[in-house]
């Protein structure tokens, strides 16, 4: 009897812990842009653009044990008069 009770119990907590998990999925940045621009009277003005840094990210929890986080950071992305640079 004893036996039975207690893996009727168990399964009731086992049972439990699965109904107050929910899965979850969020995507999201963040980043930080500069752009200068400099005008000296009659010559032509110096442009500059950089995207400082720009982050994204992806997380997903499938269990209560199993999860995913992953993030990608590009940084100093340079754009000067039509000409472009991408450092990784």
């Amino acid at each position: 009897m004893k036996i039975r009770l207690m893996v009727l119990m168990a399964v009731f907590f086992l049972n439990a812990q699965d109904e107050f998990f929910q899965p979850t999925k969020s995507i999201g940045g963040y980043g930080e842009l500069h752009y200068n621009s400099n005008v000296q009277g009659d010559i032509d003005a110096t442009k500059k653009l950089d995207f400082h840094r720009f982050i994204i990210y992806y997380s997903a929890s499938f269990t209560e044990a199993w999860s995913f986080f992953s993030e990608v950071e590009l940084e100093h992305n340079f754009v000067n008069d039509g000409e472009g640079e991408l450092e990784l």
